[in-house]
């Protein structure tokens, strides 16, 4: 599976224009979930990936309301790792709820933060990581994650 769905260009040039990164994360999610409604696991997985790391990018820009930015990345973190499960890679699902509950707990940290909103957001996440975990064989969350570099969207 992919460790980065953004190429480093893209990935500059969303970090460095928030009004191109919330219309990507859109249409990312948008197309995304389209494909996972028509049982198109595989085909999805690059768009939320893209969604994913787009969201993750908008949690630091200061022109993009944190709690939007936090919410959309709670999203699109779920829609992500449940595609990692439909598609029998569990671990990596499991992946994404830690490292989106440690991006979101960075930012709950920061005294400028939405508490309420944030609290929320980690709450369900730490329900769907929990959850998850009790469906995950043990023998799978101790194999570790394939590291493939593949830039989606280049």
């Amino acid at each position: 599976m992919y460790d980065q769905f953004l190429c480093s260009y893209h990935r500059s040039w969303l970090a460095s224009s928030p009004q191109a990164a919330l219309a990507h994360l859109q249409q990312c999610m948008h197309s995304g979930g389209y494909l996972r409604q028509q049982g198109a696991w595989r085909q999805a997985l690059p768009y939320l990936g893209c969604a994913y790391e787009t969201a993750e990018l908008l949690l630091d820009c200061p022109e993009v309301d944190a709690r939007v930015a936090a919410t959309e990345l709670t999203s699109a973190a779920m829609l992500l790792a449940d595609t990692y499960c439909q598609l029998s890679q569990p671990q990596l699902g499991l992946r994404v709820y830690r490292q989106c509950l440690l991006r979101l707990t960075e930012k709950y940290q920061k005294p400028d933060s939405d508490y309420p909103r944030l609290r929320r957001c980690i709450t369900l996440l730490k329900d769907r990581l929990t959850e998850q975990l009790n469906q995950t064989p043990l023998q799978i969350i101790s194999k570790p994650a394939p590291r493939q570099s593949r830039a989606f969207l280049h």
